[in-house]
């Protein structure tokens, strides 16, 4: 239920057109486990991070569409899916970070960040296709 209300809520943040509507219709539910992290893509697609490192992705009109598992499992931190070619998917715990594809493959190996830059807590794409890191070692956002 509390996953439920979670993403109800995600979604009318997101779509303010949605929350004004005085009807809602519940169409089927699913157990997902637990979620760490979200994104949403410019057509509306909706990734979530699990706690065992596996994403899924939700279409726009909230059929499952694709599931990537990870090994060995993280939690996963963050999900970035702005992009309709590649999703970043962040896991703090290892300090790695790898791209999927648009079928959520794996393009190219985990990348992992240079321990000797300190601890990286967050990680995300910037506009110009680099990443930005918050670095709770050196207390800095860093591109």
């Amino acid at each position: 239920m509390h996953l439920t209300a979670s993403l109800c809520t995600a979604f009318m943040l997101l779509n303010p057109w949605a929350a004004a509507q005085s009807t809602w219709e519940l169409r089927d539910s699913l157990q997902i486990g637990s979620v760490t992290s979200f994104s949403e893509n410019f057509r509306g697609d909706i990734y979530l991070g699990l706690q065992t490192g596996d994403v899924i992705r939700f279409r726009a009109d909230g059929d499952q569409d694709l599931v990537y598992n990870t090994y060995p499992p993280s939690p996963v931190t963050a999900v970035n899916a702005l992009t309709g070619l590649q999703t970043m998917v962040y896991y703090e715990d290892l300090q790695q970070f790898l791209l999927l594809d648009r079928f959520l493959q794996p393009v190219g190996e985990r990348l992992t960040l240079n321990q000797a830059d300190g601890f990286i807590s967050a990680l995300c794409t910037a506009a110009d296709g680099l990443y930005w890191q918050v670095n709770q070692s050196r207390y800095s956002l860093q591109k």
